[in-house]
């Protein structure tokens, strides 16, 4: 007969989303500033932005070992391949350093979830985890706003002709906070079928998100404590 606890999800370790909070907040505070540091400049503080929020990341992942160490490798490789790319003076790498990226980001939100939705009492970690999620939905959304900008060119207004990888990434990021936010201010607009659909999609997630997801954890946390006093 199998154990009781087979099966069950670990609860999150208690304190390792408030330092991915952390990693994730960096992030979002670098990415503006690139603009104005020319193309070598911006993709060097990206990077190691992005570094510093890869390697939280794989320490928030190390309560499942196997997702730890494959969180690691894609942490590695992307470390390797960012060297590459400023050694070399060549950011041909850099659409592959993204794809990496965007698939670490996607497996941390993926591992979050387990972890924030699994059985039992909602604390203030879990809480953090869950906007620890929202944060990582802004970033993948931007990384695929850029992706798709690269695949056809002109599918947003408002990009600089001619700017760096870096400069872009931080414009369609900030496009797609505002989007998963539905502040909307209309300095970046999406101009093609596509673009479109991936924009109100992420409006969509996002307010449903926060609304019912985020909402939920919330009530059950002041539920709990009220319950326990």
């Amino acid at each position: 007969m199998a154990p009781a606890h087979e099966g069950r999800r670990r609860p999150p370790r208690r304190g390792n989303f408030f330092y991915l909070f952390l990693g994730l907040l960096v992030l979002a505070l670098a990415s503006p500033m690139v603009s104005g540091l020319g193309a070598r400049g911006g993709f060097v503080l990206m990077q190691l932005a992005t570094a510093f929020t890869l390697v939280i990341g794989v320490w928030s992942l190390a309560a499942t070992r196997h997702w730890f160490y494959l969180g690691l490798v894609m942490a590695v490789g992307d470390a390797i391949a960012t060297l590459m790319a400023i050694a070399l003076g060549s950011y041909a790498l850099a659409y592959a350093i993204l794809i990496d990226e965007f698939l670490f980001f996607l497996l941390t939100a993926i591992l979050l979830a387990r972890s924030v939705f699994a059985t039992g009492p909602v604390d203030l970690n879990r809480i953090v985890g869950s906007i620890c999620i929202y944060l990582l939905l802004g970033n993948l959304w931007g990384i695929l706003y850029l992706g798709l900008d690269f695949m056809d060119p002109g599918s947003f207004s408002g990009l600089a002709a001619g700017a760096p990888l870096a400069a872009h990434l931080s414009t369609l990021n900030y496009f797609s906070f505002i989007t998963l936010t539905t502040l909307g201010y209309g300095d970046i607009q999406p101009l093609t079928p596509f673009a479109r659909s991936l924009a109100y999609v992420e409006a969509i997630v996002g307010q449903f998100y926060m609304a019912v997801v985020v909402a939920s954890l919330v009530g059950m946390h002041i539920a709990a404590r009220t319950s326990t006093r």
